[in-house]
């Protein structure tokens, strides 16, 4: 067998030039100045020219051309063992389904690599024997067919393949669980996004079983959405065969695509019935049955699971205006919105923001500040605007801790909201801030930290804080040396808030780590050193916490009264604890 390459071709042009010599002259080629690819591909090519695969032509072909690496190959096959005995076919004879099986050359579910480059020199209607030595068949590292029953690993084998139709891969993909599934486009989609769980999709199906020809549309079809119709269903429901899901996944808006799928893969799907004959289980000696299944993805709404563990799902009922997610409010944002909400699986609604009469006045909020529940404040940031969208939330993510749950809704029951975004103010993006801008935007963040950790809701202080430092971390252009020293000024003071909420959630060797930081950055902020002696003080420290006292004093002269009052209180826990674990002691000795 010719190794059909152009290195094959310059080395048989080198012996025919030399052949009067009376050296047997090769080629010096190091492998080590070739690349990985060039160096897998020489050797290739000299394990081919030394026989490992021999090709004898048995029925000709059509002629045409010959299908490479990416294209997508029909074929039927038998492999047999060196004494002529079929261990696997899709012949119906020996148990196979009958029909050509699909491969995509060198991608995906990888055929035996010897059958890979026997086609590579086949056209359309040939049928050929292959005779393969083990390491081009199962011993090889890329050949993806399963050893059959009773063959040896080690083992040479002989393939009798004829090549029945094949297309050009410039719009095939490999999908499924083990890219077993192949999706050729036949129209291309729009946008960019792909539907997947648990997001709502409306599409047609055509199944089939494939054809005897492997070409498209030629089997008998066993389901058909009906005509001017579309199926409308959520995916990861279990109501579409998960081959189908898997080809979805795959594809945009308004894509046409014929999927050839494994016929285990069409099973299973409520809304689409099984292929017919799939429960009867082909064994021994036959090849995986394949059916073909042409897709148009009509469209896809998003399901998000906001929470991420199922707690806070986002339904879109009416699509807002712009690009997801460039156009939302991710960032920080004043948004209004009209919502409604009731118990979950109730028709009355406990509280609608539009009235009665449904004149009523929008919400005006402030996201990441906690004016509103968390379910309804994450649900916003993802919406554009005009965005209708349905929300289901655990009574934890909606009111639990709130003092502003309606009337109607039982506490820890699961509730529904339906929210319309209207407008937003949208902050600029972050790189497009100067220098100055982003230390004022910085300062506000850091406002609103404060306001929010006076009300004990640490967790949103928490985020406040650390987006403020990004910002100043950021601010490469800063004019003067006073915005580097405010920059400097904002950064500390962070960290010491940050400490702070750490203190206050007692976690003790975070709220060390952040003063240190903020002492780094300003050796001379009393403060931090302040804050820094009560968190040694509680981690059992004593000696620490004084040092650092003294160096609060000693810097702020004012906090003098502040140090002193601390060391005191810190010297009384230390003789109460020291006492109650004397008195500990003596009843331990006293038994």
């Amino acid at each position: 067998m010719s190794g059909g390459g152009g290195l094959a071709a310059y080395l048989q042009q080198l012996r025919d030039t030399l052949r009067d010599s009376a050296a047997d002259i090769e080629p010096d080629v190091d492998e080590r100045e070739l690349g990985v690819d060039d160096a897998a591909k020489f050797r290739e090519e000299e394990d081919l020219r030394g026989g490992a695969v021999l090709k004898g032509t048995v029925e000709p072909g059509q002629g045409g051309g010959s299908p490479q690496e990416g294209d997508l190959v029909f074929l039927h096959y038998g492999l047999m063992n060196e004494h002529r005995d079929v261990l696997c076919s899709t012949s119906a004879e020996h148990g196979g389904s009958g029909r050509p099986q699909p491969f995509v050359l060198s991608k995906g579910r990888r055929m035996l690599r010897g059958m890979e480059l026997g086609l590579q020199e086949m056209t359309v209607g040939e049928r050929a024997m292959l005779d393969i030595k083990p390491d081009y068949a199962f011993l090889h590292k890329l050949s993806g067919l399963p050893l059959p029953e009773g063959a040896r690993r080690e083992a040479p084998v002989v393939v009798d393949v004829t090549l029945t139709h094949w297309v050009p891969g410039g719009g095939v993909r490999c999908v499924g669980p083990d890219s077993d599934a192949f999706l050729r486009t036949l129209a291309p989609g729009e946008g960019w996004e792909s539907p997947r769980a648990p997001f709502e999709v409306s599409l047609r199906l055509t199944a089939r079983a494939a054809s005897t020809s492997g070409r498209p549309e030629e089997g008998g079809v066993y389901y058909e959405t009906p005509a001017g119709e579309a199926l409308q269903c959520s995916m990861g429901a279990g109501q579409l065969p998960p081959g189908v899901e898997a080809a979805l996944g795959a594809m945009q808006r308004q894509q046409e695509a014929v999927v050839l799928c494994p016929v285990s893969q069409l099973c299973g799907g409520s809304l689409v019935p099984d292929p017919p004959g799939a429960a009867g289980v082909r064994t021994g000696a036959a090849a995986p049955d394949y059916a073909e299944v042409r897709l148009q993805l009509l469209d896809f709404s998003q399901v998000r699971d906001m929470a991420g563990d199922g707690q806070v799902m986002k339904r879109i009922v009416r699509k807002g205006e712009g690009e997801f997610p460039m156009d939302c409010p991710l960032e920080d944002s004043r948004v209004r919105v009209h919502y409604r909400v009731r118990a979950q699986g109730q028709r009355q609604w406990a509280h609608d923001s539009r009235g009665a009469d449904g004149q009523g006045t929008p919400l005006e909020f402030d996201t990441g500040m906690g004016e509103v529940p968390e379910a309804l404040d994450m649900c916003v940031r993802l919406m554009l605007r005009g965005e209708v969208s349905a929300l289901t939330s655990t009574w934890r993510f909606a009111y639990e801790g709130r003092q502003d749950a309606p009337k109607g809704l039982q506490p820890g029951t699961p509730v529904e909201y339906e929210v319309e975004l209207l407008d937003f103010e949208k902050e600029p993006s972050q790189h497009a801030l100067a220098g100055e801008e982003r230390l004022q935007r910085g300062g506000r963040l850091k406002e609103q930290g404060n306001q929010l950790y006076k009300q004990g809701k640490t967790k949103l202080a928490r985020i406040k804080y650390q987006k403020a430092l990004k910002l100043v971390d950021r601010a490469f252009d800063l004019e003067s040396e006073e915005q580097v020293a405010a920059a400097s000024q904002l950064k500390a003071s962070c960290l010491l808030n940050l400490a702070r909420c750490a203190e206050q959630e007692r976690e003790w060797g975070e709220a060390l780590g952040w003063c240190n930081k903020a002492i780094s950055e300003d050796d001379g902020y009393a403060k931090a050193y302040f804050r820094r002696a009560i968190i040694h003080h509680c981690l059992g420290d004593e000696e620490s916490a004084r040092e650092d006292l003294a160096l609060c004093a000693q810097l702020d002269p004012s906090t003098l009264a502040d140090c002193e009052r601390e060391l005191a209180r810190m010297e009384r826990r230390a003789a109460a604890a020291e006492a109650k674990q004397r008195g500990a002691m003596k009843g331990f000795f006293d038994r």
